[in-house]
């Protein structure tokens, strides 16, 4: 069996969400506090573990990571829409 995880990463809240068979079998979020984003990521980090551990326990794994591309030349940068 087959399984999928996708992941939205954020340094405030990254999704998580696993797929399997049977289709969407589990989804997480991990969270993490603090002002800026470089205060975030070391809870950001073990909130993501965390949130690993409790879904993903199978060695047929495969991880799809959403990246961002930023577009500077739009009105704002950083939408990805």
């Amino acid at each position: 069996m087959s399984y999928y995880i996708g992941i939205d990463p954020d340094t405030k809240c990254t999704g998580l969400a696993l797929v399997g068979p049977e289709g969407l079998t589990k989804v997480r979020l991990a969270r993490s506090k603090g002002q800026y984003a470089i205060d975030r990521m070391p809870g950001m980090a073990a909130a993501i573990d965390e949130a690993m551990s409790e879904i993903a326990c199978m060695s047929d794994l495969t991880v799809a990571i959403e990246t961002m591309h930023i577009r500077p030349h739009e009105r704002n940068p950083n939408s990805i829409i």
